[in-house]
């Protein structure tokens, strides 16, 4: 009975807890500002490494250090090339985060078609755009934190 009566608690106390957590109504998260580093690594290769800088929670600037995949490195593709039209396309996707609150803008990345839409006459698809590489990477950042402070 004494068991019965700990685990009704228990129950009872949890789900307290978690209906206070879960009832937080939406709050967004608190990012510092700051210079962020993130990347997406799969199978030992980095595939995707983005800097950006935070001010107020809106993306002052942000690029690639690192954009690659499945050997060939994009970044630094010659003009006219496919790398290069995708590059292209990578760009204009991380571009659009620029000015805008990383909070709540972040998620137009899973629909990089919305982004880059004058790149679908190009013969270039949301396909071809590995968005979920850019979020993760971005993601990877907040994760670990500001990387440098501003001076």
């Amino acid at each position: 009975m004494k068991y019965r009566i700990l685990v009704m608690a228990l129950l009872v106390v949890g789900g307290l807890l978690y209906a206070g957590w879960a009832d937080q109504g939406g709050a967004k998260p608190m990012y510092e500002d700051g210079t962020y580093r993130g990347a997406f690594i799969d199978r030992d290769e980095i595939q995707v490494n983005i800097e950006f800088a935070l001010e107020d929670h809106r993306v002052t600037q942000i690029e690639y250090r690192h954009l690659h995949a499945q050997g060939d490195e994009y970044l630094h593709a010659e003009e006219g090339t496919l790398e290069a039209r995708l590059r292209d396309e990578y760009l204009k996707i991380i571009g659009h985060l620029e000015g805008n609150d990383i909070r709540t803008h972040l998620t137009d990345l899973y629909h990089p078609e919305n982004i880059a839409s004058d790149l679908k006459a190009d013969g270039l698809t949301a396909a071809t755009m590995r968005s979920s590489k850019m979020i993760s990477a971005i993601r990877d950042a907040l994760m670990r934190g500001v990387y440098s402070y501003p001076e």
